[in-house]
């Protein structure tokens, strides 16, 4: 596939249901190959086995068709069933009443796993081992990895850089000396001699005083 081609949805699940068909193949895949099958109509239980790719087929009345079948409201050549690298493609070959997939008339159209096809009278089922294998692995839960162990390298750090040095903590300021205050000394008690001194100048003061009066009084 060029480069420059977008793949499309249809071209994805045609290469996964390719590599499907490969992984099988050891496993029998021969023996389990895509088929259409008639599961109403005149020709009930008939099929037909696609082989891999390149191939083409008929499907109609003619005698020559790799699907004959005798339903009278089909064409001679109804229906052509073409084998590629994609899978399946189904082409309506001018018919007169037209090819229905899935209730919807087609002039071409590329088979899905379980898809019904009507032409005429007849009802058909497209099988792909391939495809429902395919169907069977998208509906499969995902496995999830086993938790990993807790990193302890900061996020955002790159594997096998050196750790970042440590912040260093703002320094605590500093503060003043508490003053130590010292007890407040008791005052000295009067010793007896100090006191003697004391009472005698408050008797000698008062004894001048009571002089003064009696001198006055006379």
């Amino acid at each position: 596939m060029p480069v420059d081609q977008v793949p499309s949805v249809e071209r994805t699940a045609a290469l996964a249901r390719r590599m499907v068909r490969e992984l099988l193949d050891p496993a029998g895949y021969a023996q389990q190959p895509a088929e259409l099958v008639v599961t109403e109509g005149p020709n009930i239980g008939e099929k037909l086995v696609l082989p891999p790719a390149p191939a083409r087929m008929m499907i109609g009345r003619i005698e020559t068709a790799d699907l004959l079948l005798t339903d009278a409201d089909l064409s001679r050549e109804h229906a052509e069933v073409i084998r590629d690298s994609e899978g399946t493609l189904l082409r309506d070959n001018e018919s007169k009443n037209g090819v229905f997939v899935n209730d919807k008339r087609i002039r071409e159209k590329r088979l899905r796993d379980r898809d019904e096809i009507v032409i005429g009278a007849t009802l058909l089922t497209y099988n792909d081992p391939a495809e429902a294998a395919v169907r069977a692995l998208e509906g499969s839960p995902d496995l999830v990895a086993p938790p990993e162990e807790a990193s302890l390298v900061p996020a955002g750090t790159a594997p096998g850089a050196p750790e970042p040095a440590p912040v260093p903590e703002p320094a605590t300021p500093a503060l003043p000396a508490a003053r130590i205050i010292g007890a407040t000394p008791k005052r000295k008690s009067m010793n007896g001699d100090t006191f003697i001194y004391v009472f005698a100048g408050v008797v000698l003061l008062a004894s001048a005083i009571a002089l003064f009066i009696l001198l006055r009084a006379r």
